[in-house]
């Protein structure tokens, strides 16, 4: 799985558990499936139409972060695109082959292009591509059209993408929560903007022209990856479907559901009919399933 870990998320199809979550991954020669991406799929295709999903995982896991998105006139940094989902499957950085292609590029991870830049309007628009995509083939995810780094325009690019993001809180005890940080709802189901450095606030002139100490902070037309993200998602042994046991069930052991399980205790924030975790059996795990019940 690919999304972000211990946050609740909503999703009301497959195809958007599919955008935030992923499907099937490769160990070896053998491809897997996550029993939660198999709940998931079989709930939607029975009529299901709203389905909370909470990622557990084992170990640290972090987002991945943009490559260089170099403003017009110099090699500093215009802004920062984050992911949303973590761990390594995130990262895309690799050199260009042919065709554009990535060698580290798959249908999980990303990869960013800034097209249609405007100095003289200062706006630009961004492109959120997959990243096993080819520049004769783009497969792209999202555009953001006609954005700026102005923070008071209402086409802000971190107004426009979003730039929130949640962190679990109280790991370890009885009384998890999320904290919120950043100012702006996430619009992107892929990506929010970490940071902005060449911010150019009221970007004209009394003359309606654009000031020169702003024109070069606009982004070249250029592409780029995502990397530096940790956690690997194949952790444990690999115990998966009938292989399950009580220390290894898909790499997870029972004490790395606890937080996901206390957190969907709280019922002002979180609603919902029937709870379930694939993949814990009640004859190896019971503490968890307890703690549930």
């Amino acid at each position: 799985m690919k999304g972000r870990v211990n946050i609740p998320t909503l999703v009301t199809t497959y195809s958007e558990y599919l955008a935030n979550f992923g499907s099937t991954f490769t160990s070896g020669s053998d491809e897997y499936s996550f029993l939660t991406s198999i709940s998931a799929y079989n709930y939607f295709q029975n009529g299901g139409t709203s389905l909370l999903v909470t990622r557990v995982a084992s170990g640290s896991f972090s987002a991945a972060t943009s490559s260089l998105i170099a403003a017009s006139a110099s090699s500093d940094n215009a802004f920062t695109l984050e992911t949303l989902g973590e761990g390594t499957i995130m990262n895309s950085t690799s050199t260009e082959g042919t065709n554009n292609s990535l060698p580290s590029g798959s249908k999980d991870n990303l990869r960013w292009e800034i097209v249609n830049p405007d100095l003289a309007n200062g706006v630009f628009s961004v492109v959120i591509r997959r990243g096993d995509d080819t520049s004769k083939n783009k497969s792209v995810l999202e555009t953001f059209t006609n954005v700026s780094l102005d923070p008071k325009a209402p086409n802000y690019v971190a107004r426009v993408i979003g730039d929130q993001t949640l962190s679990l809180r109280g790991a370890g005890t009885s009384d998890p929560y999320l904290q919120v940080t950043g100012s702006y709802p996430n619009a992107s189901r892929y990506v929010r903007v970490s940071s902005v450095d060449k911010k150019t606030p009221d970007y004209f002139d009394n003359n309606g022209v654009a000031k020169n100490a702003f024109t070069s902070s606009i982004p070249l037309a250029q592409s780029g990856t995502f990397g530096a993200a940790t956690g690997d998602i194949l952790t444990g042994t690999g115990k998966y479907y009938n292989n399950i046991n009580s220390v290894d069930t898909q790499g997870l052991v029972a004490d790395n559901y606890t937080d996901a399980i206390n957190l969907l205790a709280n019922k002002d924030d979180y609603r919902y009919n029937i709870i379930t975790t694939p993949g814990l059996i009640y004859d190896n795990t019971p503490t968890p399933l307890n703690t549930l019940v």
